[in-house]
């Protein structure tokens, strides 16, 4: 969202660990068109993201999965991946 690798989301792991799925809400404020997403894993982590879904609302009540089921590569090293939606 701010073009920084330095900015991530995590889910909560301590006092225990939540359960999957995990998710991320992000409000872009206007209506925006999307034709991809970047993905930047951190090193070393050994739980990257293997798949994940992108779902899109213009009410934030009503969500369409766009693009299907996405698999991720993962080979232990860190990874930048695009979803692409053309």
């Amino acid at each position: 969202v701010d073009g920084s690798n330095a900015t991530f989301w995590q889910s909560t792991f301590s006092p225990s660990v939540v359960n999957l799925p995990h998710w991320v809400r992000i409000d872009m404020v206007t209506l925006r068109n999307i034709d991809s997403i970047y993905i930047v894993d951190r090193a070393n982590l050994g739980n990257s993201i293997k798949t994940c879904t992108v779902s899109t609302s213009t009410d934030g009540i009503t969500f369409a999965q766009q693009g299907g089921r996405f698999t991720l590569p993962y080979d232990g090293t860190q990874g930048k991946f695009c979803l692409s939606f053309l």
